[in-house]
């Protein structure tokens, strides 16, 4: 006969009057109370003439005659087995595993030393041991151990099969889908690599002695430069500045968007410039890290923290500074902080709430702001076929001049049009700029826009002359018009939002002259 056990009952009580010539094996009679009177008794067997495989006993037998843990009386072979059982036999013996009569043996056969039996077998001092499946698998891997499983005894799993899988929180779960043995541990990595396939997460290594500069560029956008010294790079193989930015709906921060900065060589510095930060974001602290390799290994520096306000607030406190920067850097303030309670964004900690009476002194006083009246069309074509019919303002890092085109005359092909943008910059020179169908977006219906951010901070009161061609022809008047223009009209924060924009760009074409 031949036993086997219940993957899904992973032990039970078992006696056996005899076994003959067959084997038993995968059988448990754990926490048993074996009560028989008569002949010899066994955990397993009475008596045994075939083969026990890889059995256990722990329980307790309560007989007359005498008993041992597996086999009572073995004229067979118990293999791979355990005993660790209590006896109450008033007999003539008690033994751990078995007694051997005529051929009988008892090989791989284990018992606690501190329970007070004998007889075939090896004792040790603890069957809870991690090294005891190993003893009780010299034939058959069949036993295994873990902590809490068991009684922490060895017990049996046909197929022994770990799987580890990935808890994604530094540890994983290591279990087997036979006994369902489970239980859990950290990672532990082998060349890079955890069991559970969790690739290592190596820390880069902070390069403490980088110091990063800052400047911002007030000409045709705000943008932070962050500038490095070329030698303090030297000894790297590559590098990159990441940028993460917050993001406030109102006053309440929503998420984060990161920026990945690519160097550019400069005058011995590398710079790397963070644009896409609107006027309203200037009291919004960036946490820039410069990422660096060297030999396949990663190295940061500390993690700088920075604004557009804080560059502005350094240059009004500093000694050294030049006046006319400093109007500059507060009306940049006020300008920020016009934008923000013009769209209601972080209106509890605008830029310039920490301007003291000093700084103050520096603002031009958006009161006393004039706007131009610079728009109007020059009549230079008798029959257009395209009209600019408006120019609204874009406030973005730039300032966005949205040119809006009347297209409903027009049947040509749109990869045709151009408009194309002149104007004397505030270096006096004399510039064209021609905006392609790539830059012409859709309004309605047969309304398109040319989006135009090419004017310098300096640059808000030039004005431009402005006209649609088709290929080589123009096919619209040329219209004027300046940006401060837009300001007339205007009431409530657009008028007071008009006002210190212009401030900042007439203090900025003060300083940049």
């Amino acid at each position: 006969m031949f036993i086997t056990n219940n993957v899904d009952v992973p032990y039970y009580k078992v006696a056996l009057d005899k076994v003959n010539g067959y084997p038993i094996s995968d059988h448990y009679g754990l926490y048993g109370e074996l009560r028989i009177g008569g002949n010899s008794h066994g955990g397993i067997a009475g008596e045994n003439r075939g083969v026990i495989l890889s059995c256990a006993y722990t329980g307790s037998i309560t007989t007359g005659a005498g008993s041992s843990g597996i086999a009572a009386e073995n004229y067979g072979r118990v293999l791979n087995s355990y005993s660790q059982y209590t006896s109450n036999a008033e007999g003539v013996f008690a033994n751990a595993i078995t007694t051997k009569y005529s051929n009988g043996r008892a090989d791989f056969c284990y018992y606690a030393s501190d329970k007070g039996l004998a007889g075939a077998g090896s004792t040790v001092s603890d069957l809870t041991a991690d090294t005891i499946p190993e003893k009780l698998n010299r034939m058959v891997e069949l036993w295994v151990r873990r902590d809490g499983v068991n009684s922490d005894l060895p017990y049996i799993c046909p197929k022994h099969e770990l799987v580890a899988c990935d808890n994604t929180d530094g540890t994983h779960t290591v279990s087997c889908n036979y006994c369902k043995d489970s239980y859990g541990e950290d990672h532990v990595f082998t060349e890079g690599t955890c069991i559970c396939g969790a690739a290592e997460v190596v820390e880069p290594v902070v390069d403490s002695s980088f110091k990063i500069n800052h400047t911002l560029n007030l000409t045709s956008d705000i943008a932070i430069n962050y500038a490095v010294k070329v030698d303090a790079l030297a000894d790297y193989d590559s590098y990159y500045m990441e940028c993460v930015a917050p993001v406030y709906g109102g006053n309440t921060l929503v998420e984060t968007k990161t920026f990945l900065l690519e160097p550019e060589l400069r005058n011995g510095y590398y710079y790397f410039v963070l644009n896409g930060l609107i006027s309203l974001e200037m009291n919004n602290v960036v946490e820039a890290t410069l990422h660096m390799q060297k030999d396949g290994k990663d190295y940061v520096s500390p993690t700088d923290f920075y604004s557009i306000a804080t560059y502005a607030y350094s240059q009004l406190n500093s000694a050294t500074k030049p006046e006319a920067l400093k109007e500059v850097c507060a009306n940049l303030l006020q300008y920020g902080a016009k934008a923000q309670l013009w769209k209601g964004y972080r209106t509890d900690a605008l830029a310039d709430s920490a301007m003291t009476d000093a700084h103050r002194a520096y603002l031009t006083d958006p009161a006393t702001v004039t706007f131009g009246n610079n728009k109007k069309y020059l009549g230079d074509l008798s029959d257009p076929t395209v009209s600019i019919v408006g120019t609204p303002l874009r406030l973005d890092s730039k300032i966005v001049v949205r040119y809006i085109v009347d297209m409903t005359r027009y049947a040509g092909s749109m990869e045709d049009l151009s408009l194309h943008v002149s104007y004397v910059g505030n270096d006096g020179t004399a510039k064209t700029v021609i905006l392609t169908e790539s830059e012409l977006y859709l309004e309605e219906r047969n309304y398109y826009a040319f989006h135009f951010d090419g004017l310098l901070a300096a640059e808000l009161r030039t004005v431009m002359s402005v006209a649609v061609y088709e290929r080589d022809t123009q096919i619209s008047e040329t219209m004027e018009y300046s940006i401060d223009t837009y300001g007339n009209g205007k009431t409530g924060t657009v008028l007071t939002l008009m006002q210190a924009m212009i401030a900042y760009g007439d203090s900025a074409e003060a300083f940049f002259s």
